[in-house]
């Protein structure tokens, strides 16, 4: 149990921060327009 709790934990770390570069890239397209 405690493993796929560690996995499902790194996947959505991953996954967030992901989703930070994706924020990140919008934000700096809408200041270039």
């Amino acid at each position: 149990c405690r493993q796929g709790g560690d996995h499902f934990w790194s996947k959505s770390r991953l996954n967030i921060s992901l989703l930070m570069l994706d924020i990140e890239h919008l934000a700096r397209s809408k200041g270039l327009r």
